[in-house]
């Protein structure tokens, strides 16, 4: 193993500034974990040490990155083997030969924030590449190793070898050709690391919890990250009363507001003084009932890679489910079950008790939609048209209405699948197959093109100051080269089309063909690539062509040495004559003599030379608009006499109008305006028409223009008018009905005062007076008061209206000493009974001193068991054991009169018998609903024929399944 040091220069003038140095402490070869000590993170970037001749880290520069000097935010690393500055069997860098580089994986992340500070230390994944992964697995001689060094720190520059100021800058590989990579760091002498085959470089420091106590040990870390989690056990449900957010693993102790002694246990978790339970029952308001219902169960694909692996055939399906609570409550814990063809069958718990991480493990409020999107199988088999059905079920909760809680739709074909190649470098490569297998590619010989180098030469023509490039290619593949392009660009200049196809000849491999290029006459830094080399690839991100080496297909070369050209116009008669121009360019300008005032009516756009004088040669706009008469419509209508106003107007100016209004204001009477829109050209006549119009004003009006063109003006025009004189006068106006009793024979229009005659009741103390008719026709009707009802011993013929007096014979025992006198009968029927049963025993329990015939009925006191048990749990799971809860007596005929009831907690009446001995099964109201989990109250009242054995009794019962 070896460190690879570097001589310093003046280290002493930095110390004191807090200058830039970091420390290269591991590399993993396999999984390219790299880790980098920050010694000092301040003046990484551009500062008085660094901008320096021969650097671009000049006053120009505007990079965040460069100019950062209180953090490292941006590394570069490169790798060669060690001491061989010679091209390398790898690299792709022309500027350092031999080299092939890599950055961190996250970058962008090393770019936002703060950075690194001094004292952090940067582990991280580096982003490699085929050159990269090509040097590391060359096979080396006995005598050579790999190196691998930080190669950039904060985007440093590229500089000339021959201008960095070695003072405060060490280059890092030697001379690499004529330039060299250079970075402000004092100590290069710990920025790389050296490793031979038979050896490995020191591993990266591989951060994790090294903690054997914690949950999630790391064997393998090398230093604690504070990443260690350790086990809390407790309630993790946030719906609970005791819910620990810091607990890790559920324990099985949350309280709910049916659990039993649930107060207890959550007052105990918050304090032995808290009511916290209060305070929660009141918050949840724990709902009994729920109610779900199934929207919407479609497909989203079915096909050959449904978990999208991109390695071989994965047939399945994936759906989406979405569900609504349209319920008054919330629902906390609900499943949703999918079952489909073949016996296939899936389920997924949602709400509170979902294995979601929060926020998807919440109740389900009401009016709110839920989905499990992205639900997705491969073990269940089908036919095209079978069924696939989603149902709803809800937990600790009644479903109202159970019927919309499920919902199927129809499964579409089953995907049919083909595995091929799909590594897009061969030749069989298939794009459009859905499963992929590898093992069938196919590949063809190796094509690689490089462009060495670009030799030029300069002059002049017509057309300036031009290069003429001769570009070097030379064939490193296997295969022969029978066509390329080659697109070239000059930073700086217009984008354009810059690509040029060449198939005219054939480069067999190991030979170089010199391309010559046409007259160039941009000048500054120019970038060429060679592209669809063998034709275009299939890959749509790849413009390489079938190219398998791209790292030499590019090079860069600044173009700058533009001899003296001096091109223009060279004619002494044009406007635009160059007397400096020694080419003539072609760009000379014939002079044209016109009006150049844009606003003029014969302003000419291409003239170049005004014409004077301008007041005599150029011809301004006018807008002017005239009123030149009226006309009056006169009309009857049936609200009367009214006329409309037909006004005519001239454009007398020589431009045209587009729009104007005219104000129709009428003297003592009201404005009517109209507006113009449109085109009326010099010299042409618009009419514009006012109305309806039902008043003269006092005998005039003005006509008032009060826009033009947008703009606003005061002219106006007085006219005298009496047009709605002429209109009343021609207007006839009364009733036109002949019927009517006011026909008016000269009316030309009803004006709607036609009167007829009404015939009716015209008495006032009539039932049906009609205050409306003028003629009585005898019908008026009047109230008779009396009894209506013909069966009835006072009915009257003649009443219309009964009155509550009616009078009817009543039927019954009408002797007081029978017992069954009726004391509101008005005729014997016959039915008295003159004697009473009962018991007549004074000794009896149920004596009746009234009674005058002994019946046998009497009860006399005996020896009775009136002792009973009251369980205080019971299990209704339908197991066939304590199903059912009961209150047991010794004997049934002991009671006189029995009472049970059940409430829940919330003091809700859920049961009630008046029978002994009969069982509850856990039901509301003896339905077919049952309640839930949870401790409920009940009260017993039992009234004996011994009056020692009546009772009333309380407690609560226990409910679990």
């Amino acid at each position: 193993m070896k460190k690879l040091l570097f001589c310093l220069l003046t280290l002493i003038p930095f110390i004191g500034f807090g200058q830039c140095d970091v420390d290269l402490l591991g590399y993993d070869p396999i999984t390219h974990q790299v880790s980098v000590a920050i010694i000092n993170g301040e003046n990484c970037g551009c500062n008085e040490f660094t901008t320096t001749d021969g650097s671009t880290c000049g006053p120009d520069n505007s990079s965040s990155i460069v100019m950062n000097n209180e953090t490292i935010n941006h590394f570069v690393f490169g790798l060669h083997i060690y001491e061989d500055y010679t091209d390398g069997p790898c690299s792709q860098s022309n500027f350092h030969p031999g080299w092939t580089f890599a950055y961190p994986i996250n970058q962008s992340t090393l770019s936002a924030g703060e950075g690194l500070y001094t004292g952090d230390t940067l582990n991280v994944e580096l982003n490699t590449f085929f050159d990269w992964e090509c040097l590391l697995g060359t096979n080396l001689e006995d005598d050579q190793c790999w190196e691998i060094a930080v190669w950039q720190i904060n985007l440093s520059q590229t500089v000339d070898i021959i201008d960095f100021p070695a003072q405060y800058w060490t280059d890092t590989c030697g001379v690499c050709v004529d330039q060299t990579q250079m970075y402000p760091d004092i100590d290069l002498s710990n920025n790389n690391l050296i490793w031979c085959p038979d050896e490995l470089p020191p591993p990266p420091l591989y951060p994790g919890c090294i903690d054997e106590n914690a949950d999630n040990f790391d064997i393998n870390a090398t230093f604690d990250d504070g990443s260690c989690e350790y086990t809390i056990e407790g309630c993790q449900d946030p719906t609970a009363c005791n819910y620990n957010s810091s607990a890790t693993v559920s324990d099985g102790s949350c309280v709910f507001c049916d659990t039993p002694n649930g107060e207890e246990l959550c007052n105990a978790y918050h304090g032995e003084d808290s009511d916290y339970w209060d305070y929660y029952i009141d918050l949840f308001n724990c709902p009994t009932t729920g109610d779900i219902a199934m929207d919407e169960l479609f497909i989203v694909e079915a096909d050959c890679d449904v978990f999208n692996l991109g390695v071989g055939c994965n047939e399945g399906i994936r759906f989406h489910t979405n569900y609504t609570n349209v319920g008054l409550d919330s629902i906390y814990d609900w499943k949703i079950t999918w079952t489909g063809p073949n016996g296939f069958i899936a389920a997924s718990n949602q709400g509170v008790n979902s294995a979601n991480p929060p926020p998807y493990n919440n109740p389900l409020p009401p009016g709110t939609s839920g989905n499990t999107i992205n639900t997705i199988t491969t073990q269940m088999f089908w036919q095209e048209g079978d069924t696939l059905c989603a149902t709803a079920t809800l937990v600790d909760q009644i479903e109202l209405t159970p019927e919309d809680n499920i919902i199927c739709t129809t499964l579409p074909a089953y995907p049919v699948c083909i595995p091929d190649c799909t590594d897009p470098l061969a030749s069989n490569y298939n794009m459009t197959t859905e499963c992929t297998d590898n093992d069938l590619c196919e590949y063809l010989p190796i094509v690689d093109v490089g462009l060495d180098t670009i030799l030029y030469e300069t002059g002049c023509d017509e057309f300036g100051a031009y290069w003429l490039p001769i570009f070097y290619l030379t064939n490193y593949g296997d295969a022969p080269i029978t066509e390329l392009c080659v697109t070239e660009d000059i930073l700086g200049t217009l984008a354009g089309d810059d690509t040029t196809c060449f198939d005219n000849f054939t480069i067999l491999p190991g030979e170089t063909y010199e391309l010559e290029w046409p007259n160039m006459y941009e000048w500054g830094v120019l970038t060429v690539r060679v592209v669809d080399v063998n034709g275009s690839s299939d890959q749509s991100w790849n413009d390489f062509g079938l190219d398998n080496n791209i790292g030499n297909n590019m090079y860069v070369q600044i173009i700058t040495d533009e001899p003296n050209c001096v091109s223009g116009c060279t004619d002494i008669n044009a406007v635009n004559y160059n007397p400096l121009a020694t080419i003539d360019d072609g760009s000379c300008i014939d002079p044209i003599i016109g009006c150049m005032i844009p606003n003029a009516l014969n302003y000419n756009p291409e003239a170049n030379i005004t014409c004077e004088p301008i007041i005599e040669c150029c011809i301004f706009p006018e807008t002017e608009l005239l009123y030149i008469d009226y006309e009056c419509d006169l009309y009857c209508g049936e609200t009367g006499a009214y006329y409309t106003a037909i006004l005519f107007f001239d454009n007398v100016g020589n431009t045209t109008i587009t729009n104007f209004c005219i104000n129709y204001d009428i003297l003592s009477g009201p404005d009517v305006i109209e507006c113009f829109e449109g085109e009326l050209l010099p010299g042409e006549s618009v009419t514009m028409e006012f109305g309806p119009i039902t008043t003269d004003g006092g005998g005039g009006v003005t006509i008032k223009l009060e826009t033009l063109e947008g703009e606003e003006t005061d002219i106006a025009w007085p006219q005298p008018i009496a047009c709605y004189q002429d209109a009343v006068a021609s207007c006839i106006y009364g009733c036109t009905d002949e019927e009517a009793i006011n026909y008016d024979p000269n009316a030309e229009w009803d004006d709607g005062s036609c009167t007829y005659d009404i015939l009716g009741c015209t008495d006032p103390s009539a039932n049906n007076y009609n205050p409306l008719a003028t003629i009585n026709n005898g019908s008026c009707t009047y109230d008779v008061f009396g009894c209506t009802d013909m069966d009835a011993l006072n009915y009257n013929p003649i009443a219309n209206i009964n009155d509550g007096s009616c009078e009817y014979d009543v039927f019954g025992c009408t002797d007081p000493i029978a017992s069954n006198y009726n004391p509101l009968a008005t005729v014997d029927d016959g039915s008295c009974v003159i004697y009473l049963g009962g018991c007549t025993d004074p000794e009896a329990l149920n004596y009746n001193p009234q009674a005058t015939d002994d019946d046998g009925s009497c009860v006399y006191i005996e020896l009775c068991d009136g002792s009973y048990f009251i369980p205080n749990t019971f299990t209704p799971n339908n197991d066939g054991l304590n199903d059912g809860w009961e209150i047991v007596v010794a004997d049934e005929s002991c009671w006189k009169s029995w009472n049970v009831q059940i409430y829940n907690r919330w003091g809700s009446l859920v049961w009630e018998s008046n029978t002994v001995g009969e069982i509850w099964p856990a039901s509301v109201g003896g339905g077919g609903y049952y309640v839930a989990d949870g401790v409920y109250l009940y009260k017993v009242q039992g009234v004996g024929w011994d009056p020692s054995n009546t009772f009333t009794n309380t407690g609560h019962i226990t409910i679990f399944r």
